[in-house]
């Protein structure tokens, strides 16, 4: 399994768990966070999103696209539509209110990931990053409509086309995130948000 859902109380803790990939989305991992989040809106009333080992989420897994170019050169609409975009939906979409726990990157999908979520918390060592400028793709997985959406048409073009890190404490300045933790303290505080939450 890829993506791990623990319940306690109110509050699902739902985790992205490829770590040695840093928890780059796959197809397997989209199916598994839709389900994840599905369970979560049917048994919670908060959900958590975070991901194991050093990262939240590093975006798309290039590896499996390109396994796909090698075998037949897949339509990279189709690769969105059926990937991405339903675990930036699933998130978006929730019935309950989400809160991310960014552990290190959250970049590309990754980000879409993080920004999709109603509430986000930040370990200090964690950053935010566009990277699609990188690699030479367009942005996708709702970024282009999130981080304008944040912070406005100027910060969100200086964030995309710069390529540039966000790291924690500005993206704390910026609003994106609510708090900003030590590492260790990172799923207790993104607990205390959800808690509080769910109290309401």
């Amino acid at each position: 399994m890829s993506v791990k859902i623990e319940i306690e109380g109110d509050v699902a803790l739902v985790t992205l768990d490829r770590p040695a990939s840093f928890n780059a989305i796959t197809s397997e991992l989209s199916k598994g966070l839709v389900s994840a989040m599905d369970r979560a809106a049917d048994e919670a009333r908060v959900a958590i999103i975070t991901g194991s080992g050093k990262a939240f989420c590093a975006g798309a897994d290039l590896g499996e696209i390109a396994a796909g170019y090698e075998r037949e050169g897949p339509n990279l609409g189709t690769v969105l539509d059926e990937t991405f975009h339903p675990a930036v939906d699933a998130i978006a979409n929730a019935t309950v209110p989400t809160v991310a726990a960014v552990n290190g990157v959250a970049a590309g999908a990754g980000l879409g990931l993080a920004l999709a979520c109603d509430l986000r918390v930040m370990s200090e060592d964690a950053f935010l990053m566009s990277a699609f400028a990188g690699i030479a793709l367009a942005p996708d997985s709702g970024t282009t409509w999130w981080l304008p959406h944040h912070l406005g048409v100027s910060r969100a073009l200086d964030i995309t086309l710069t390529n540039r890190r966000v790291q924690a404490d500005e993206a704390m300045k910026l609003g994106l995130c609510v708090d900003v933790v030590a590492p260790d303290r990172l799923i207790e505080a993104a607990r205390e948000v959800a808690g509080a939450l769910a109290d309401l």
